[in-house]
């Protein structure tokens, strides 16, 4: 092997190596966004899981009809109120991230299509009131 074969093969062992970090880099990116959307993930697991939270879900569903007023939500107490204020920043909260892409709308369709099958219609009242009252 003379020198010029050599340098050539310099060359394409170095390009290779080039290549070789670029896909480990990638590779790398990739597995870190995964452990970022899985993070995410449970974090919006854990706010749908809290007390206050479901006390606010438990209040929409049982406790409000579908034709819910301002003044039906006036003779709530205190800590039902509350609950239901929980609910509406936190899940406007939730939306606001996936809208700014801080949290992925794959994760967060799974966790919030079934709830708003079940309170869609109330949870969207529960807002358009709470906007007209403030």
């Amino acid at each position: 092997m003379n020198l010029e074969e050599a340098a050539n093969l310099g060359e394409i062992l170095g390009g290779l190596a080039i290549l070789v970090t670029l896909l480990f880099g990638i590779k790398q990116i990739i597995e870190l966004n995964k452990a970022k959307e899985s993070e995410a993930s449970r974090e919006v697991a854990n706010l749908l899981a809290s007390p206050m939270y479901q006390s606010g879900l438990s209040i929409l569903i049982n406790k409000l009809s579908d034709e819910f007023t301002l003044e039906d939500l006036d003779k709530l107490d205190r800590k039902e109120k509350d609950a239901t204020n929980f609910l509406a920043i936190n899940t406007n909260s939730i939306g606001m991230m996936t809208f700014e892409r801080q949290l992925s709308f794959k994760s967060v369709s799974r966790f919030m299509q079934p709830i708003n099958g079940m309170i869609g219609e109330r949870f969207r009242t529960l807002v358009q009131l709470l906007q007209a009252s403030a």
